[in-house]
Formats: structure tokens, C-alpha cells, sequence
């Protein structure tokens, strides 16, 4: 029914209509003039293709320290697609992944993990992720730092204005 609304995804390698996976996660933001923007049930506002560059101008000022505080994303890349053409314009990756499974949060979360087993808690939820935590000292929490090497690649530059 939506074919030219999912369309998009198919130049990322993410097929709707197949049975596989697609390992990762898509953002689109379609642009709106003034007429789709009256009729949009969704957002009734105006997105032109300088409103969306300056978003993605505004991320890529902080996407090498964005990726530092998300759980399991290890590489961003945004892509624009015009006139038949996509153009990569920025990625951000971790440089080595297994330096994320090594991490304090993830020490911490296997500790709570453990400790509600004993229980017979589970940590699903957020908030007996935080009723754990409550249970615990400071001195029993897992305490240390790590550096993330974070690559940051601009691969090209569209003209634009950001305002």
C-alpha cells in the first residue's frame, strides 16, 4: 500500500517486503512543503532539504561523542539521496568494538545481573534495573575508566547553509 514510503530503505540494503533481517537501524526524515505539510496526520510542519542539512550539520558537531553514550550502536553514517545519487556525508565508528563489551556499564549491568538472580529478580525493566542499584553501596559498585578511540570520517560535503 505504502511502496513510495518505504522505498527509501531499499537503498540501505533493508528489504520490507523480504523475510531477513536487516541489522541496523534507519532513520528517514522525508521532506514537506507547505501542501504535504497541511495534509501530513503526522506532523503538519514544513521540512525543507535545508532544514534537514542543518540537523545533520548540528549532529555531526557532536557525533563522535553521541556514539560514547549509546549501548550498542558502534557506527552512525548519514547518507543523503538526491537526483538519483546517494552521498555518504559523515560515519562515526568505534574503532574497536570489543572495547564496548568491556566497558563499566557493562561490568555493572553483569554484577546487578547476578546479584537479582540470587533474588530472583530480573532487570527487563528499567526500574528494577534502579531498585538494584538503590541496593548497593558505592564501594560495591564497579568503578574504573576506559578510552574509546572514536573515528570520525567526512566523506563529503553537500553545499548548504546552516543557520
Amino acid at each position: 500500500k505504502y511502496a513510495d514510503q518505504l522505498a527509501p530503505y531499499s537503498l540501505m540494503g533493508c528489504n520490507l517486503t523480504a523475510a531477513t533481517r536487516y541489522e541496523g537501524t534507519l532513520f528517514r526524515f522525508p521532506l514537506r512543503t507547505g501542501t504535504t505539510a497541511e495534509r501530513s496526520e503526522i506532523k503538519p510542519k514544513v521540512l525543507s532539504v535545508d532544514d534537514v542539512m542543518c540537523l545533520f550539520e548540528l549532529y555531526r558537531r557532536v557525533a563522535s561523542q553521541s556514539i560514547l553514550f549509546l549501548r550498542h550502536i558502534t557506527k552512525i553514517s548519514v547518507h543523503v539521496h538526491a537526483k538519483g545519487r546517494t552521498t555518504t556525508l559523515y560515519t562515526v565508528e568505534l574503532k574497536d568494538k570489543a572495547q564496548r563489551r568491556n566497558a563499566v556499564w557493562h561490568q555493572m549491568n553483569r554484577k546487578f545481573a547476578k546479584e537479582a538472580e540470587k533474588h530472583g529478580l530480573t532487570l527487563a525493566k528499567k526500574g528494577a534495573f534502579y531498585e538494584q542499584l538503590k541496593r548497593f553501596s558505592e564501594e560495591d559498585l564497579p568503578q574504573g575508566e576506559q578510552r574509546l578511540r572514536v573515528r570520525f570520517t567526512e566523506h563529503d560535503r553537500l553545499s548548504y547553509t546552516v543557520s
